[in-house]
């Protein structure tokens, strides 16, 4: 945008801001003092967390002799307990099966559903496959041999 020059006589030039509001003397300018300020308090979020146990419960883990002998004295001698994690009976997913060449979905659904039992496998239906998901290593074993006697077009990963 350009700024306008007046001349207004003999004094020095003037520029203008067409975007500018000249205020007069009499107008109150804001003070710092009357900003609000920018910080305020919060209640600590984490106060839940807290927990006034005032054991000095130090963790141990198993260490050779050795190495314990050539231990400085003090807070490093203390033994660490090596917390425990509850290792469960972890079994692996039962790989899916891709079944090409379904005429009559329901029909084969109830065949595996009478094979299996209800809850047993889920299935998804793509364009060229119908992918059957088994729930566990006995229903897969279960539908791996109804689809072999049956000779069945279909590939697993296993």
């Amino acid at each position: 945008m350009v700024d306008k020059v007046h001349d207004t006589g003999g004094g020095p030039l003037q520029t203008s801001m067409p975007n500018k509001r000249n205020l007069s003397n009499l107008s109150i300018s804001p003070k710092v003092a009357d900003k609000k300020s920018k910080i305020f308090v919060t209640p600590n979020r984490f106060a839940a967390l807290y927990s006034e146990d005032s054991s000095n419960t130090v963790f141990t883990t198993s260490t050779n002799s050795a190495s314990a002998s050539n231990e400085k004295p003090g807070l490093a001698n203390q033994s660490i307990e090596q917390p425990t994690l509850d290792v469960q009976d972890v079994t692996p997913r039962a790989p899916p099966f891709y079944i090409s060449n379904i005429s009559n979905f329901s029909t084969f659904t109830n065949v595996l559903t009478k094979l299996t039992g209800h809850n047993a496998f889920t299935c998804k239906s793509t364009k060229s496959y119908l992918i059957v998901y088994p729930r566990g290593v006995h229903n897969y074993n279960t539908i791996m041999t109804h689809l072999k006697e049956t000779d069945s077009r279909f590939h697993t990963f296993q």
